[in-house]
């Protein structure tokens, strides 16, 4: 059986999967994703993953399951929660392959997978800029590297971007 929900309001979807899945419920995943996506530019999955019974897996869940994977692009963090060794060796794969912020719990962890789905997407430090200061804080700002009151920081010697060994 595959469930899965949006949280209203969010961009969270919850996916629970175990034993059998039909075509039906992967045409259902593959509704709540676009109904996610509408209002969101990603989505953020929960998903509770069981042992499946292969002997019970409809012959067109796969292929619908490959049609929604351009989906997988718009994935901003994954949890998996599963005491399933095998599952939880394809979510490390989704990690390393797709580039997605992914973390395994084990199914006594559900809390603890809210949570952490939950909680803000950190934005990634924008890039430093070649000809910045080393020691006079982030480029294009006058705010120090250090917070107020804070112990300094060791200068760092500026980078030689022309040099060949860069």
């Amino acid at each position: 059986m595959l469930e899965t929900t949006v949280q209203p309001g969010t961009n969270i979807v919850t996916l629970d999967a175990h034993g059998g899945i039909t075509a039906e419920e992967m045409l259902h995943v593959r509704a709540v994703l676009d109904e996610a996506l509408r209002d969101h530019d990603s989505v953020r999955m929960v998903a509770t993953r069981g042992e499946l019974d292969v002997g019970d897996v409809s012959p067109k869940a796969p292929w619908l399951a490959r049609t929604s994977a351009g989906c997988v692009k718009k994935l901003a963090r994954l949890t998996v929660v599963t005491d399933v060794d095998r599952e939880a060796k394809a979510s490390e794969w989704t990690s390393e392959l797709l580039h997605i912020p992914t973390r395994r719990l084990r199914l006594d962890e559900r809390a603890a997978a809210r949570a952490w789905t939950s909680r803000p997407q950190l934005l990634p430090p924008p890039p430093a800029h070649p000809t910045a200061e080393a020691g006079r804080g982030r480029p294009g700002t006058d705010r120090p590297c250090s917070a107020p009151g804070a112990a300094t920081t060791t200068q760092v010697p500026a980078l030689d971007l022309e040099s060949p060994f860069c």
